[in-house]
């Protein structure tokens, strides 16, 4: 009995000492890995070893795509010697998608799914997704880009034809196409989305989505001002989102090319936006007009003024007694004299009445005489002002009455060429001194007037 105890137990350590001369034993020569998963390699379902002397294992990966499906060599180094294992990674998890919360879309305007997915996490880093129900305008036309796309890609490995047209994109994962729908009219729609990934493996999300119509802009109107006028952009302008509610206090005006300083053409643009970043605009054209001038105003000719007439052409016939030299600018005025005249005064219809006493005209023609007669000018509000043509030009005298009013003692206009050169040293000083006192200018070049 002692003898058989004794036998086995020299047996155990013979096989015990023989295996650990050999190292732990190899449990299996192949692994399986989910696609992604760089942690899903487990030493100890390889060797036959604990936890513990695991972490003395050193495991090589570097020729193991994680992120592909297909089988890769790998080693265990442990206790100085080398163990093979063949690493086979597999995808059999779906992509795990997320939708946004809302979702809304101008009424004729296309939705995409990139308009509607939020996050996506896929380990091959590539889906397809599709919208599950298309609005009837949209089918044939959908039909006809997937056969397209099958004719154009037929023969070609679809993994890589999916990466290589990948343009668009979730977060981290590319979408091999962006698919669209449009929804004719407003209002609010279910769909789904289907999204696979490049192994088949496929998830279905709800989503709803919102159709509105663009906010509109009611009373924008073209505008008509004159030059210098302020224009009120908001009288009479409203504005609405698509479902009615009022954004009036949301429309920006830029007028910044209007410019009512300046006669001309301008236009203003107006824009609003709703909450959900849809926007509309319209326009205003503004018109800028010159100010109307002030209509000139003429003497009253009518019969019914012959006192003031002859008041203008007493006091004309007076001024031309005073001067010695009157008797040519008294004949270019009045034309004829009446022999039976007492007063000596003037017809302003070219003869007098021959009894007339005491100076005044005689009645029937027009009591103002002709520009042509020379006897006065017309002033800046259209009366007239008289003037002696014999006169001096430089006449102190008339610098405050005819002066003043832009003209020189003999009735000849003061241009601005005269106002410019006034008080030059080399201009004429009488000339200068009816300046100074019709009150062009305030001092005269060598100061003798400041």
């Amino acid at each position: 009995m002692k003898r058989k105890t004794i036998a086995a137990l020299i047996a155990t350590l013979t096989i015990t000492s023989l295996t650990a001369c050999g190292g732990p034993k190899q449990l299996s020569k192949s692994v399986t890995v989910e696609l992604g998963d760089e942690k899903g390699i487990n030493v100890t379902d390889i060797l036959d070893i604990s936890k513990d002397k695991a972490k003395d294992a050193k495991l090589n990966t570097k020729d193991v795509n994680f992120y592909k499906v297909g089988s890769y060599d790998a080693t265990i180094t442990y206790d100085k010697k080398e163990y093979k294992v063949t690493v086979k990674i597999k995808d059999t998890t779906a992509p795990e998608v997320k939708v946004k919360d809302e979702i809304v879309v101008q009424t004729g305007n296309p939705v995409r799914v990139t308009d509607c997915l939020d996050d996506v996490t896929e380990a091959s880093g590539i889906i397809d997704a599709k919208f599950a129900d298309k609005p009837e305008a949209a089918d044939s036309s959908s039909i006809e880009s997937e056969a397209a796309t099958e004719d154009s890609t037929e023969s070609v490995d679809t993994t890589e034809s999916a990466t290589s047209s990948s343009v668009y994109a979730v977060g981290d994962v590319s979408l091999s196409s962006n698919d669209e729908i449009t929804y004719p009219a407003a209002g609010d729609y279910d769909n789904s989305i289907i999204v696979t990934d490049t192994n088949g493996n496929e998830t279905i999300v709800d989503v709803k989505i919102s159709v509105i119509d663009a906010p509109v802009i009611s009373g924008v109107t073209d505008k008509t001002v004159t030059v210098g006028d302020t224009v009120d952009y908001m009288a009479g302008v409203t504005a609405a989102d698509g479902k009615g509610e009022d954004l009036t206090s949301a429309v920006e005006v830029d007028s910044t090319n209007v410019n009512t300083g300046a006669a001309g053409s301008y236009k203003a643009t107006y824009k609003v936006t709703d909450k959900h970043g849809l926007t509309s605009g319209a326009v205003s054209n503004v018109t800028v007009n010159e100010k109307e001038k002030e209509p000139e105003q003429v003497a009253d000719n009518d019969s019914g003024n012959s006192g003031s007439s002859d008041k203008k052409n007493n006091s004309s016939s007076g001024n031309k007694k005073n001067n010695s030299s009157s008797s040519s600018s008294s004949g270019s005025s009045s034309g004829s004299s009446s022999g039976g005249s007492s007063g000596g005064s003037s017809s302003s219809s070219g003869s007098s009445s021959g009894g007339s006493s005491g100076g005044s005209s005689s009645g029937g023609g027009s009591s103002q005489p002709a520009q042509s007669e020379g006897d006065y000018v017309t002033n800046w509000d259209g009366s007239h002002l008289s003037v002696d043509r014999s006169k001096w030009k430089y006449d102190l005298s008339e610098a405050s009455r005819l002066g003043s009013n832009g003209y020189w003692a003999n009735g000849d206009p003061i241009t601005s060429s005269d106002i410019m050169a006034a008080g030059g040293k080399n201009y004429d000083k009488s000339a200068a001194e009816y300046m100074h006192a019709a009150g062009y200018i305030t001092y005269l070049y060598d100061g003798v007037i400041q």
